[in-house]
């Protein structure tokens, strides 16, 4: 084996290929369908659905972010069991779980069996979105899964550019319930396999999901040494990835903070620069920034959500102003999911991977489930700029957190 094909810990990867092996692609497809279907499908049909069941649209939203928040206290406990046991087996139940959901929710006949169905949907993303993809991934790649989970953020970044025209097209033809059955089939075609595929890796002894039992208390692999800032370094992280989920809840009610601005059908432009810019942002993360340290690129990546904030604020009746926030807020969000995953890998290594996933969800879902009812709160009573100038200082904050990091970090693993 050459040299240059293990890290700079020693280990070898697990999986020929490395990032572009089967299983990543895998992985990036069953991601897409996961969530082109439960995010931006259902986002969109919300209207549709509400209406029909004789509810506010809002009611759905409740629904969505009370099982987001039901999600969140469960994270920990998923990332631990998905360390023990592997992510295949969590991907394949969740997965089924949903196909089944989907199915209820597009048969149901009163108002309490579609909001649990779509309760049932929303909580299932804890086993089967990015955080599990990116378990199964490690245990993939081990060390070098930095490429891997990149890639993975590729994939989901296709999900709007597939599934929005899509929905809109089938709703017309066929109606949100036909739509759900025939999405409920594509998932169950596409994720399932995708499962037991992970699955039958992990037991076969390709993939080896990793004990928590194995971290020593105050100790993380991947730092030279075991010292206090090893332990210490835990809370700004999750400190950094919360605060830095606020403006990764802006898109969330975008259309509303622009028109707050006034923008009228310059808040067009932004929407349609938003989707491509996360999609760039991400290739260009996989193609050109693997030579920088996980933290360098969640430090610069982050940096650009205020700073696209703060140029959209000043220059707002301007058109470049509206084009340099949405390219640069779009590029910033996109790579800050990659980041959630290389960063964690980058300190904390292989072992209880999922484990740490799950405890900096616990937090960051929380801020994420609130973020949009604050911001909506700011608007409301403060205006657009209020609202901004919030989710811009919580991304200042982001960034110091993660420089403290940095600082506390100096032991990181360089990947890539």
């Amino acid at each position: 084996m050459r040299a240059s094909d293990r890290t700079e810990t020693g280990h070898a990867p697990t999986t020929p290929g490395g990032a572009r092996s089967l299983v990543t692609h895998a992985l990036g497809l069953h991601t897409l369908v996961m969530y082109g279907i439960t995010y931006y499908a259902i986002g969109a049909t919300a209207p549709v659905m509400a209406r029909e069941f004789g509810v506010t649209t809002s009611t759905v939203f409740v629904v969505l972010g009370v099982a987001l928040v039901a999600h969140a206290m469960v994270a920990a406990s998923a990332g631990r069991a998905i360390d023990r046991l592997g992510a295949g087996l969590f991907l394949l139940a969740g997965s089924i779980m949903r196909v089944l959901a989907l199915v209820v929710m597009a048969f149901a006949a009163d108002v309490l069996v579609f909001v649990t169905a779509l309760a049932v949907i929303q909580f299932m993303s804890v086993f089967t979105e990015y955080d599990a993809a990116f378990a199964a991934a490690v245990e993939a790649h081990g060390d070098n899964a930095r490429g891997s989970l990149s890639l993975i953020t590729v994939w989901g970044g296709l999900a709007s550019t597939a599934f929005w025209p899509l929905t809109t097209y089938l709703l017309d033809g066929v109606g949100w319930r036909t739509m759900f059955l025939m999405y409920a089939g594509i998932m169950a075609a596409v994720s399932i396999p995708v499962s037991l595929y992970v699955l039958q890796r992990s037991r076969r002894g390709g993939a080896r999901p990793s004990s928590v039992g194995t971290i020593p208390p105050g100790t993380a692999p991947g730092f030279k040494t075991a010292t206090p800032d090893t332990a210490a370094v835990f809370l700004p992280l999750v400190l950094a990835f919360s605060l830095g989920s606020v403006a990764m809840g802006i898109p969330i009610v975008l259309p509303n903070l622009l028109d707050g601005l006034g923008l009228g059908s310059t808040a067009v432009l932004a929407g349609l620069l938003f989707g491509p810019s996360q999609t760039a942002g991400r290739f260009f993360e996989f193609l050109f920034a693997r030579r920088l340290t996980p933290l360098a690129v969640a430090i610069g990546a982050t940096a650009l959500l205020p700073l696209s904030i703060a140029l959209l604020v000043a220059g707002r009746d301007q058109v470049w102003a509206v084009i340099l926030f949405a390219v640069l807020f779009g590029a910033g969000n996109g790579i800050s999911y990659v980041v959630r995953g290389t960063v964690v890998l980058s300190l904390f290594g292989p072992s209880g991977y999922a484990t740490y996933l799950g405890r900096i969800a616990r937090i960051r879902l929380l801020v994420a489930a609130a973020t949009p009812v604050v911001l909506t709160y700011l608007l409301d009573h403060y205006g657009a700029v209020a609202a901004f100038t919030f989710a811009g200082v919580c991304g200042v904050l982001a960034v110091a957190a993660f420089e403290v990091v940095r600082r506390l970090g100096q032991g990181e693993r360089r990947h890539g």
